[in-house]
C-alpha cells in the first residue's frame, strides 16, 4: 500500500482508497482499491506501507480484504482521517447515524464534477462521449458547470474546436450523443439528477408512480412514505433534494422542466400585472408546450394580458424591440442570449436572471434588471419595485 488517497462524491461521500503497484485481478489491471470509511480502516488497521489482499466485491468494485500485518517491518504509517474535504477544504461532518464522512459544500468542483458524470453515465441518460476525462475538461473550461449545461454546449462548438483533441467530428458526435438523450425515460432521468440513496430500481418505482418530474417535485413525505419499496430514508433524501433552492432553479429555470419553468414565470406576471395593470407579457414560439400554457392563461383569466405570437423573423422581432419599453425574461430557446443583447443595444432595459445567458453583459453594462431570487412572489416583488424605480413598462417579451 503506497498511498490512502481521498475522494470526493457526487453526494459529497469522503472515500479512503488504498493506492499501491498495479495487479491483475479477475482479468484487470488494478492500481486502487475502495477502503470505504474511517471504521473500515480502523477496524481492519490498515496502514500506508503495509502489504495488503485485495478482491473485486461482486465482481465490480476492487476493496481491501485483509492486511497481512504479519509483513509489517516497522515503518508503516497508521490511518489519519481527514478533517477538511480534500477539493475544497471545507470541514467534513459525520452524522451520529452514518459512517461515513461528507462534504456539506454544495458548491465543492469535485462534487459538481461528480454530479455531471454520474448524469452522463450509461446507468442515467447514457450519453455516449462525454466520459471523465471530457466533463473534467469541459468544466475547467466553464463550459459546463452543471447537468442543464450540456444542453448548451452548442454555444461553445467554436471554443471546443480550438481544444486539443476536439476535431469536428468529436464535437458532431456528442452534441448527436446529447441530443438524442432528450428522448430519455423518465427513470433515467430521476436516476441521472444524483439524488441521496435514490437508485435505479428506486428511480423506476417513483417515475412508475409520478408520471412526471413536476409530480415527483411537488410530492410530500407523507405519500413518499406510502410508496412501496420508498421508506423513510429515501422520502427524507427526496424532500430534501427538492427543498435546495439551486436544485430546484437548474430543474425549473433549466431545460429538464419546462412546463414548470413557464408556468412559474407566468404566475410571476400576474402578481406583477396586479400591481402594474397595463403590462402585457409576449410568448414568443409555437413549442409543444403552447396549447397548455394558452390554457392556462385562461384559468388565470390572462387572455387579454398574455399574447402568443408564433415564431418571430428578425423585421418583426425589431418592430416590437422599437415599438416597446421591451422586458426580457428568459425562458428555453437557444437564442434568448441573443435576442437579449439585441435588445441592448437599442438601449432598452431588459430582465434576466443571475445566471441565465446575458446576465453578466447587464451587469457589464449596468442595463435593465437582475433578478436573482427564484421564489415566485419574491420575484414579482423585486421586478415591480425595480421597474417601478426604472421605466414605464409597456410590454414583458417571455421566449
Amino acid at each position: 500500500l503506497k498511498e490512502i488517497k481521498f475522494t470526493v462524491g457526487r453526494t459529497g461521500k469522503i472515500t479512503p482508497n488504498a493506492i499501491f503497484s498495479p495487479v491483475h485481478v479477475a482479468g484487470s489491471l488494478i492500481s486502487k482499491a475502495t477502503l470505504h470509511n474511517e471504521d473500515y480502516c480502523i477496524t481492519k488497521d490498515v496502514r500506508v506501507g503495509d502489504t495488503i489482499s485485495i478482491r473485486k466485491a461482486g465482481d465490480v468494485i476492487p476493496e481491501v480484504v485483509r492486511v497481512l500485518k504479519e509483513r509489517r517491518n516497522g515503518t508503516e504509517k497508521e490511518f489519519q482521517m481527514l478533517e477538511y474535504c480534500p477539493i475544497c477544504h471545507t470541514k467534513i461532518v459525520r452524522k451520529d447515524t452514518e459512517a461515513d464522512y461528507y462534504c456539506p459544500n454544495e458548491m465543492c468542483p469535485a462534487r459538481k464534477i461528480e454530479n455531471i458524470i454520474h448524469f452522463a453515465s450509461r446507468e442515467a441518460m447514457n450519453i455516449d462521449g462525454l466520459g471523465e476525462s471530457i466533463i473534467e475538461d469541459l468544466y475547467n473550461e466553464n463550459f459546463i458547470i452543471n447537468i442543464t449545461d450540456i444542453y448548451d454546449i452548442d454555444k461553445y462548438e467554436e471554443e471546443l474546436m480550438n481544444l486539443e483533441g476536439y476535431g469536428k467530428k468529436k464535437i458532431d458526435n456528442l452534441k448527436s450523443a446529447i441530443k438524442n438523450s432528450k428522448n430519455n425515460s423518465l427513470e433515467r432521468l430521476i436516476f441521472g439528477l444524483g439524488i441521496r440513496n435514490v437508485g435505479a430500481k428506486t428511480a423506476k418505482v417513483l417515475a412508475k408512480y409520478y408520471k412526471t418530474l413536476d409530480n415527483l417535485m411537488t410530492a410530500s413525505y407523507e405519500e413518499l412514505v406510502n410508496i412501496s419499496d420508498i421508506g423513510d430514508i429515501i422520502a427524507k433524501s427526496i424532500i430534501n433534494y427538492f427543498s435546495n433552492v439551486d436544485n430546484k432553479n437548474i430543474i425549473t429555470i433549466g431545460r429538464l422542466s419546462p412546463e414548470k419553468g413557464q408556468k412559474d414565470l407566468i404566475d410571476v406576471f400576474k402578481m406583477v400585472n396586479k400591481e402594474l395593470p397595463k403590462t402585457k407579457l409576449f410568448i414568443v414560439g409555437d413549442g409543444p408546450l403552447k396549447k397548455e400554457l394558452e390554457n392556462y392563461t385562461k384559468e388565470l383569466k390572462l387572455t387579454n394580458k398574455i399574447i402568443f405570437t408564433g415564431f418571430l423573423g428578425n423585421k418583426e422581432k425589431e418592430k416590437y424591440i422599437l415599438d416597446s419599453s421591451i422586458f426580457i425574461l428568459p425562458s428555453y430557446t437557444e437564442s434568448f442570449g441573443l435576442v437579449l443583447i439585441e435588445a441592448m443595444s437599442y438601449g432598452l432595459p431588459c430582465i434576466a436572471f443571475d445566471s441565465s445567458d446575458g446576465a453578466r453583459e447587464l451587469l457589464k453594462n449596468n442595463v435593465g434588471i437582475l433578478v436573482k431570487d427564484r421564489d415566485k412572489e419574491k420575484m414579482a416583488t423585486e421586478i415591480i419595485k425595480e421597474l417601478k424605480n426604472k421605466a414605464r413598462v409597456d410590454y414583458f417579451l417571455l421566449l
